[in-house]
C-alpha cells in the first residue's frame, strides 16, 4: 500500500467484493472465496490498510458478479437472485466496505431483474444505487464499472449509458466509450432539465469530501 502512495496513486480500484457463488473465470483470483463472512474481513482489511497510507478503495462490482459465469466485457450479463439472496451474501462484503468508510463502490454492469424488475444494469438502475446506499449505507463516492465493456455498448449507445447513469445516482462514469459524447451528453441533460443542477452537486460534493480526506485538496 505503501508503494501505491509513493508511486502517485491516489485511488486503487480495489478490493473486489464479489463473493464467488459459482466459477466465474472474469472474477477468478481477485475474489477472496465463497465465504460472505469472510470475504468481508478480507475486503475490511484490505480497505483499512489502503486508506491509512492515504489511498482512497473501492469495493466492486455491486451488487456482486459472483452468481453469473458471464463476462460484462464481453456482453450481457444478469443473475436470477432474489433481494433476499442478495441481502444473505452478496451485500454482506459491501456492508462492511461501507461500515470502515471506503471511499469509493464500483457498481457493476449486471442486470438483477428479480430486484428491479427489468434487464437494465445496475449501473444504470437507480433502484440499485439507492439500494447501495440506503440498505447497505454506503455514503462515499459511486463510481459506474467502465463503460466501454460489452454489457454496455453492444446495447446502449455512450449517450444512453451516461445519462441513465447519472440519473440513477453515479458519481463518477469511468471510462465511457467516447467521452467527448458523455461529457456533451450529460450537458445536454443538464441544460434541458432531464438532470437537475442538485444532482451533479451532489457528485462534486462527495468527490471534492474524498479528496479533502485524502488531502487531495485543502480549504483556506
Amino acid at each position: 500500500m505503501s508503494r501505491l502512495k509513493a508511486y502517485g496513486f491516489n485511488l486503487d480500484f480495489a478490493p473486489d467484493a464479489d463473493v464467488a457463488i459459482i466459477n466465474n473465470s472474469s472474477i477468478g483470483s481477485r475474489s477472496f472465496g465463497s465465504d460472505p463472512a469472510l470475504a468481508a474481513s478480507m475486503v475490511r482489511a484490505e480497505i483499512e490498510a489502503m486508506q491509512s497510507k492515504g489511498v482512497s478503495a473501492c469495493a466492486k462490482h455491486f451488487p456482486g458478479l459472483g452468481s453469473s459465469a458471464g463476462d460484462t466485457h464481453n456482453g450481457f450479463v444478469m443473475t436470477r437472485r432474489t433481494l433476499e439472496q442478495h441481502q444473505s451474501c452478496e451485500f454482506i462484503p459491501f456492508s462492511a466496505a461501507a461500515g470502515c468508510d471506503a471511499d469509493f463502490t464500483m457498481v457493476g454492469h449486471i442486470s438483477v431483474p428479480e430486484i428491479t424488475g427489468s434487464d437494465i444494469p445496475a449501473s444504470m438502475s437507480s433502484m440499485m444505487i439507492s439500494m447501495l446506499r440506503n440498505d447497505v449505507g454506503f455514503s462515499g463516492v459511486v463510481t459506474t464499472d467502465a463503460l466501454n465493456m460489452g454489457a454496455i455498448i453492444n446495447i446502449y449507445t455512450t449517450s444512453e449509458a451516461c445519462v441513465a447513469a447519472v440519473k440513477a445516482g453515479a458519481d463518477i462514469l469511468l471510462m465511457p466509450s467516447d467521452v467527448n459524447e458523455a461529457h456533451y451528453a450529460v450537458g445536454v441533460a443538464v441544460s434541458n432539465g432531464e438532470i437537475s443542477n442538485e444532482r451533479i452537486d451532489e457528485s462534486v460534493m462527495r468527490i471534492l469530501d474524498v479528496k479533502l480526506t485524502r488531502g487531495l485538496i485543502s480549504i483556506e
